[in-house]
């Protein structure tokens, strides 16, 4: 995780880039580095070591150059970003943690900031505490924060994401975070700028922030549960069911509105909660089905490929088809997991296969969009080991990895993905499945870990095979029960309750 007081993402030492003046900047660098030139050469090469040993924390096994490259510079992006500072801030005076350059939320909720709490505990605590001493000092958690004062210029792109981080470390039961302070700031962020909309009308425009602020309270009764408020989480977890006002019950998709960087397509197929509800109010699994195939394109016609010299026209057709357009974007990031919730496995390594083998790479538009301070990189480094971190839930979707082995350093404890039956992958080449899991030694029928299982260490087997298994098509990962939710039943038969 980038530092910007020690050169790398865990280096102890105590320099610091200017954030309170002058003097103070020359008394952090003379403490790190000494005085003089020939200082450089060796801080230079202790942030080379750091560096390494933080890009050790996951090795791969693959005999292709260039994969590994892949692997290691997605790896290193997802670590840049965001800078801690701690007792550097120049927006107000007291000591204590510090963070900046979080740009934005919306970007690394999802994927990066669960990676880095896996990989970096202590980091991801020092993040959180840094967050709620922005919220103490400026009355609201951020969505953007960057190097100056002033109202969060980015709570257009989405509400309530903190919550979602907070409520991660909370299940986790990391220490070092005033839950009941915590709580309280949580609380109150939940109520600003779109949130009274939500209160008020049950629903919030740009519709996305219904979704946002449904399961900002869903989060906010973890914290309150943990913390013994039952009148809090009775409360919340009536306002989180609210989700459902955000879809249209005729078509189970998004209601008009507009949309950040993206479509009701794009949005549209978010883990919620309550995937059992979400799934019936599409009609069933098999409409839910349906509809992510018509998503992904399955079945249709090959799209027109824009070419330089495309007019708008052919872009706004583009548009209108509201297909998947690769990952080039955050929202998309969670869709090619809901499969799991209706037991197709199948189509998720599908997909996955195909954005990691043919969207990133080491030339020229090796990245599919806009990294957005590592969000896209991280999402490979999950996808590629056969791994989604369900943001807020605690929960991690698996599936078929992308390499014969790997090993992953959760903190103190290892967590080891070897493979049987494993074919090393080449772009549009043949997809493998999952035929069967063993976990620490125990067969695993479902498609998921707990957040905790996965903290704590162990051994993942997975066996691959050419053609899709029966593996994962009858123990669906968790849906919380609500009042909204219909029988579990309802998720494999596919027919409406």
């Amino acid at each position: 995780m980038g530092r910007s007081e020690r050169g790398g993402p865990d280096d102890r030492a105590a320099d610091r880039i200017l954030l309170r003046g002058v003097d103070q900047a020359k008394r952090n660098l003379e403490a790190d580095c000494g005085t003089g030139p020939a200082q450089f050469t060796p801080r230079r090469e202790r942030t080379q070591k750091v560096w390494r040993k933080k890009l050790k924390g996951i090795t791969v096994r693959t005999p292709s150059a260039a994969r590994q490259t892949v692997f290691s510079t997605a790896l290193y992006h997802a670590l840049i970003k965001p800078c801690l500072a701690p007792s550097e801030s120049p927006f107000w005076p007291t000591d204590g943690p510090f963070v900046f350059d979080i740009s934005t939320m919306w970007d690394i909720y999802r994927t990066q900031l669960p990676l880095i709490t896996a990989l970096m505990p202590e980091r991801a605590v020092e993040l959180a505490n840094a967050m709620i001493t922005i919220s103490e000092e400026e009355g609201n958690f951020p969505i953007g924060y960057r190097m100056a004062r002033g109202s969060d210029r980015f709570s257009r792109q989405a509400s309530a994401l903190a919550h979602t981080f907070l409520a991660d470390l909370c299940q986790l039961g990391l220490p070092g975070i005033d839950w009941d302070w915590a709580l309280v700031h949580m609380s109150d962020d939940l109520r600003r700028t779109y949130g009274e909309e939500f209160l008020v009308h049950g629903e919030a425009h740009p519709i996305s922030h219904t979704l946002d602020l449904a399961f900002g309270y869903w989060c906010t009764a973890k914290v309150a549960g943990h913390v013994g408020d039952r009148a809090l989480v009775e409360q919340f977890v009536a306002l989180a069911e609210r989700w459902v006002n955000a879809y249209d019950p005729v078509t189970g998709l998004l209601k008009d509105s507009t949309y950040y960087e993206g479509t009701r397509h794009n949005y549209s197929f978010r883990l919620v909660q309550d995937m059992d509800a979400r799934i019936a109010l599409s009609g069933g699994a098999e409409r839910f089905i349906a509809q992510l195939d018509e998503f992904f394109g399955y079945g249709a016609e090959p799209v027109k490929q824009l070419v330089r010299g495309s007019g708008p026209e052919e872009v706004i057709a583009g548009y209108r088809l509201g297909r998947f357009e690769g990952l080039n974007n955050e929202p998309d990031m969670e869709a090619p997991w809901s499969y799991h919730y209706v037991g197709r496995p199948d189509r998720t390594a599908e997909i996955v296969h195909n954005i990691v083998h043919q969207q990133f790479g080491t030339g020229r538009g090796g990245l599919p969009g806009n990294d957005d301070s590592g969000g896209l990189s991280s999402w490979f480094v999950w996808a590629s080991l056969g791994l989604f971190p369900v943001a807020g839930q605690n929960i991690f979707l698996v599936n078929a990895p992308s390499f014969e082995k790997s090993t992953f350093s959760v903190g103190k404890h290892s967590f080891t993905i070897r493979t049987r039956g494993f074919i090393e992958p080449t772009p549009g080449g043949p997809v493998q499945y999952v035929q069967a899991m063993e976990f620490n030694g125990e067969p695993l029928g479902r498609t998921w870990l707990s957040g905790n299982e996965f903290h704590a260490g162990g051994e993942l087997v997975v066996e691959l095979g050419p053609e899709p298994g029966s593996w994962g098509t009858t123990d669906f990962p968790p849906s919380t029960p609500s009042s909204l939710s219909p029988s579990r039943a309802s998720r494999s038969t596919g027919e409406t309750p």
